[in-house]
């Protein structure tokens, strides 16, 4: 994509645009006597983020109330109140903008001027499109080593049906460059795109420039660059082989687009934070994992894990236990723990799933191990023994964590085993393959 709405994206990745705006209207956000700023001014990328400019003509006492402001603050007060703006632009071509994640930042204060400027997180711009054009998805990331993968070598291309749509992605020094043609397109399926990618990178791609044409309207959205973002790279469902065929990045990359256009917004945030987790270490990942793990399992298994008539039976064994000539206290626990039988719980759901087949032996167990040490606080000794078993049980639950996501999406083929010393890739167990078929 070399342009998109008139925009130049490749002189806008490289940080050499200048998007100029004939006005641009600033909007405290805020119901009483809001501040406005109001002139002209102009967006460009500056180290990866947007920052814009505007020369504002005072008319009253913005210039002192903005400057008191940026001033004000407390500890602990992350967003300074009424901080935030709204953004409203129109460029020298006549074409709308709107921003958010605007901030003020900065500033140049004179008697009957001011220079605003600041930051903006995304700006984008919408008009109607002119005669009948297919619909289309660009997205264009920053550059990074591990799209889609640090080993994969796209010549020229890969291209893949994804549904009704095609879909091809290139790569180059500036970036990496996402097509999708035709097909049924939308906000919710782009959204899906990028967290499909997010997942087999293991990293949270940084999307530059998105170009959106459907339902006769055509968008273009400009992203800023997280630069403060620490983004190593979390182990990977599925090894992305050097020159991987387009059929194979395609089957996996169909199955977890469509999952995550549906119903894969719990799963996404357990993987978001199990990746944010794993950029503070290990430790912080061993904490975190089953966690989400069970996070997943309650959001996608909660049947296999809750007993009904197991609860129905507790509940009425209720009456008969306040009966009891006990002391309260020993009632009010037995109570407690009455009322909690028979609702979901982790080991359930994972012994059912084990028992059918659809993840491997042994980890239900690795799980409970992980799970009941970094809940009550068992700390490793020195000894690289002890450190070396937290290793592992580490790594097969984040395997675990994948074989629940292959299971919801029905993914069957080779994936990478973490529980395993070097991490190969391997089809899933004999036993895995074999309730496949036989439901088939």
């Amino acid at each position: 994509m070399t342009k998109a709405n008139g925009v130049d994206v490749e002189a806008y990745i490289k940080g050499e645009m200048v998007l100029h705006f004939s006005h641009i209207t600033l909007t405290q956000r805020r119901t009483d006597d809001p501040m406005v700023f109001f002139g002209p001014g102009q967006v460009h990328l500056d180290k990866g983020q947007l920052k814009y400019v505007v020369y504002h003509t005072s008319t009253s006492d913005e210039a002192n109330r903005h400057m008191a402001m940026s001033f004000s603050g407390q500890a602990g007060e992350l967003v300074k109140e009424h901080s935030l703006f709204d953004f409203e632009g129109v460029d020298v071509a006549g074409k709308i903008w709107a921003a958010k994640g605007v901030d003020t930042s900065g500033g140049d204060y004179r008697s009957d001027f001011c220079v605003v400027g600041g930051t903006i997180e995304f700006l984008s711009s919408r008009h109607a499109c002119s005669g009948s054009r297919q619909s289309t998805l660009h997205q264009v990331y920053f550059d990074d080593p591990h799209f889609p993968s640090p080993r994969l070598s796209i010549a020229p291309s890969l291209e893949f049906v994804c549904g009704e749509s095609t879909v091809t992605i290139t790569k180059d020094e500036s970036g990496c460059d996402v097509t999708v043609l035709n097909g049924e397109l939308s906000d919710g399926f782009a959204k899906a795109v990028e967290k499909a990618l997010n997942v087999l990178s293991g990293v949270r791609l940084q999307l530059g420039v998105a170009e959106k044409v459907w339902e006769g309207h055509s968008t273009v959205e400009l992203y800023s660059r997280d630069i403060e973002l620490s983004n190593q790279q979390l182990f990977p469902p599925v090894e992305i082989p050097f020159r991987c065929a387009s059929d194979f990045f395609g089957a996996i990359f169909n199955l977890l687009v469509c999952f995550f256009e549906q119903d894969g917004a719990v799963f996404y945030d357990n993987w978001n934070k199990l990746n944010r987790a794993w950029q503070a270490g290990l430790e912080s990942t061993a904490l975190n994992v089953s966690v989400c793990i069970e996070g997943v399992l309650k959001a996608y298994f909660e049947a296999l894990g809750t007993d009904g008539d197991f609860a129905e039976l507790s509940k009425r064994a209720v009456p008969a236990v306040m009966r009891l000539d006990i002391d309260e206290r020993v009632k009010s626990l037995l109570r407690s723990c009455l009322g909690g039988s028979g609702n979901f719980k982790p080991k359930t759901a994972l012994r059912a799933l084990t028992q059918s087949g659809e993840i491997s032996p042994e980890l239900a167990g690795k799980w409970n191990k992980l799970r009941s040490e970094t809940a009550h606080a068992v700390v490793a000794s020195e000894a690289r023994e002890d450190w070396q078993r937290m290793v592992d049980l580490t790594f097969a639950n984040i395997k675990l964590f994948y074989e629940i996501l292959f299971s919801i999406v029905g993914y069957t083929g080779e994936r990478i085993d973490y529980e395993s010393r070097g991490f190969p890739s391997r089809l899933p167990s004999a036993r895995i393959c074999e309730m496949d078929q036989a439901e088939e």
